[in-house]
């Protein structure tokens, strides 16, 4: 009887969400600047450290970042979609270890410069708090991905506050797997 009842509620919380009065309505416009841990970036580097030991080449290994520093500008297109821009810089610290004749590598670091599009629905839409999903295309100045191109996929993100928010988002990608920050609707 309690799952029936969890799911009737899970129902009903949606319909409400995606029929209600939304408070960020079309036309209106956001920046936000967060910090991302986890980027796919640093997975990238993990992913080549074992390509790179079965092909018999040098041997990179990750050993740090300093997480991934994001600014976005969002407008909304329609009452519960946005449209955005996403800027990202992550830098990554990797040493690349003894090479088939045993020649050591050093410590190398790369910028990575990311830039992307995005769009977000918002299924959650109060005056004070927000619950959004979405999805970003980027292109990104690191060989890591095929032909250079990067994406994002937010998972479930959080803003809580009125002209002036703190924003929070899971997800997988560029922008990392969490990030939070502060974020200005006008």
């Amino acid at each position: 009887m309690s799952t029936y009842k969890i799911i009737l509620l899970s129902i009903t919380l949606t319909a409400i969400s995606l029929f209600s009065a939304n408070a960020q309505g079309k036309g209106s416009f956001d920046i936000g600047v967060d910090y991302g841990m986890n980027s796919l970036y640093k997975q990238g580097y993990q992913t080549l450290r074992y390509k790179s030991f079965f092909s018999g080449s040098g041997l990179q290994v990750f050993t740090l970042s300093n997480g991934v520093l994001n600014v976005s500008c969002k407008y909304a297109i329609a009452d519960k979609w946005h449209l955005g821009v996403d800027f990202a810089h992550e830098k990554i610290f990797f040493e690349q270890a003894p090479d088939v004749f045993y020649i050591y590598g050093g410590v190398k670091q790369i910028n990575a410069y990311t830039i992307g599009t995005k769009i977000n629905f918002t299924y959650i839409d109060y005056p004070f708090f927000k619950m959004y999903s979405g999805i970003a295309i980027a292109y990104s100045n690191l060989p890591i991905m095929r032909h250079n191109i990067s994406a994002h996929l937010t998972g479930c993100g959080f803003r809580i506050g009125r002209k002036l928010a703190i924003q929070a988002e899971i997800g997988h990608g560029y922008r990392g797997k969490f990030n939070t920050g502060l974020n200005f609707q006008f």
